[in-house]
């Protein structure tokens, strides 16, 4: 459980001080962006596991 919360700490620390830009959640482009992203990975990981 610490070492959980320690990463997540970590993780927290590392995006607010080296983040180049901070999205929008409430945005439907950056969820349609990211929509396609996450589609884009899993075709190329699906096809490269072959």
């Amino acid at each position: 459980m610490f070492a959980e919360t320690a990463l997540f700490a970590g993780y927290e620390l590392i995006c607010e001080r080296f983040a180049l830009f901070e999205l929008d959640g409430s945005a439907w482009p950056v969820w349609f962006a990211g929509l396609l992203g996450v589609d884009f990975c899993y075709y190329w990981f699906h096809r490269a596991s072959y």
